[in-house]
């Protein structure tokens, strides 16, 4: 997300400080959020809960839609993005209809996407996104 944004990367729980000191897991969801405030970003789950089998995306089952209402009631979304194909299976099948928004559904961060590189997924996410409009 910092490399779309052209911010500078958050730290991570552990990473070293300019101080020298590992960034808290509280300093380094304090850095991504101010980060993410910057750049006009909201991020929100598509499911408030559901039963998974680890993190296994297929196992997916008794899906409970998040209450999207109270961001976009709130907030003048301009453009939903999807991380993954899940994620826009989800999208598209519980909230659309509700939030009468299309989506982008782009390449997954997770770790678990072996077939995307970092250096592809930022690219990939750029092209995508206009991050000014949003």
């Amino acid at each position: 997300m910092a490399a779309c944004l052209g911010a500078p990367v958050p730290p991570n729980e552990g990473d070293s400080l300019a101080s020298g000191e590992p960034a808290t897991l509280d300093a380094s969801i304090a850095a991504k959020r101010v980060m993410l405030l910057n750049g006009g970003v909201a991020l929100w789950d598509v499911i408030e809960s559901c039963d998974i089998k680890g993190s296994s995306d297929a196992s997916i089952k008794n899906v409970v839609p998040a209450h999207v209402e109270r961001i976009t009631g709130a907030a003048p979304i301009g453009q939903v993005v999807c991380n993954g194909g899940t994620a826009g299976r989800l999208y598209k099948r519980y909230l659309q209809e509700r939030t009468g928004l299309s989506a982008i559904v782009l390449p997954s961060t997770s770790p678990a996407n072996a077939a995307w590189r970092l250096e592809r997924l930022v690219e990939r996410w750029r092209e995508a996104v206009d991050w000014g409009a949003l």
